[in-house]
């Protein structure tokens, strides 16, 4: 009876632990629950808090699939955003005004020396 107790119990946690992790994952935010649901999901450097969770589904042979959001870091990368601005400068007695048009957000390769214009926005700035 005692390996009966001790799985009810497991699978009482199971769910209470399983409730707040897709409580959470409304908000698309990571539940702390998920250490004890997936133990092997993560290695010792993965840091799931900057995690989003997108959704799930139960796909053929009734195997439930996560979709996560994960950041990639990089050392020798930065992203920046520029923020609008505008110049006044004077040219023959005249004042002209120049707005910012460039790319929003620019990706920066240290190692490379080298600006390119990011496509898409970061979904979270840090």
């Amino acid at each position: 009876m005692q390996i009966f107790s001790a799985i009810d119990n497991r699978l009482q946690m199971t769910n209470e632990n399983l409730l707040k992790f897709f409580v959470e994952g409304k908000r698309r935010k990571i539940a702390n629950e998920i250490m004890f649901l997936f133990p092997h999901l993560f290695n010792s450097t993965e840091n799931y808090k900057q995690w989003e969770y997108m959704g799930c589904e139960i796909v053929k042979d009734q195997l439930l699939t996560l979709e996560f959001l994960t950041p990639n870091n990089y050392k020798n990368i930065d992203i920046f955003r520029a923020q609008p601005f505008i110049i006044f400068k004077e040219e023959d007695s005249n004042i002209c005004k120049y707005e910012y048009g460039g790319p929003k957000y620019m990706i920066f390769n240290l190692a490379k020396d080298c600006v390119k214009e990011l496509n898409i926005a970061p979904h979270q700035e840090v």
